[in-house]
């Protein structure tokens, strides 16, 4: 019988699927290194973008927070001049109040009281003065009410002291608001 030698055989097939192990195993190593590399510079490169656009976008909102600033000082500044357009404009309206009331106040007086300080605002008007008589005051409040550019006249101070006049103040709101009608009842008043 013949007798077959099959070790050598097994051994360099064994060998060789040994190599070709070795081989893949080597080629799927160098291949998951080559995919990890890759992954690592892909994400790499979308973080520098992802970086980069952050930094841009941080630059655009410092600008805007800048112009959100002066914004806020132009807007302060708006406000501050619509205020003084407010004001300008109250005294141009109440302008011809004042030449109105002291147009029509001297018809209002009494010839028996005599004022000694008269302060004007833009809603009120305090007098001040003396008179020879209460019913001069009386007078004189009654001329007060029976108008409608004074209204709601109040006595604030009565006091006489020997030998002199009566001193008194009065405080009355100030309603100046139709001229015609009001020329009419003050040249009523005066006559």
């Amino acid at each position: 019988m013949l007798r077959i030698n099959l070790l050598p055989w097994r051994a360099i097939k064994y060998e060789r699927a040994k190599k070709q192990y070795l081989f893949c195993l080597t080629g799927v190593v160098a291949a998951a290194v080559l995919i990890i590399l890759v992954w690592h510079s892909y994400l790499g490169y979308y973080t520098k973008l992802a970086n980069k656009h952050i930094a841009s976008l941080t630059g655009k909102l410092q600008s805007l927070q800048l112009q959100v600033q002066k914004n806020k000082v132009f807007e302060q500044h708006y406000n501050e001049i619509l205020n003084s357009m407010e004001i300008i404009k109250d005294l141009h309206a109440n302008q011809y109040k004042v030449a109105y009331f002291f147009n029509h106040f001297p018809k209002l007086i009494p010839n028996g009281i005599r004022l000694r300080s008269l302060h004007y605002r833009t809603d009120e008007v305090e007098l001040i003065g003396d008179a020879r008589s209460n019913e001069f005051i009386v007078e004189l409040i009654d001329r007060i009410k029976k108008t409608n550019w004074l209204v709601d006249p109040h006595l604030e101070i009565l006091s006489r002291q020997k030998g002199e006049a009566i001193t008194f103040q009065i405080k009355s709101k100030i309603n100046v608001s139709d001229n015609s009608q009001q020329e009419k009842e003050s040249n009523e008043i005066a006559t």
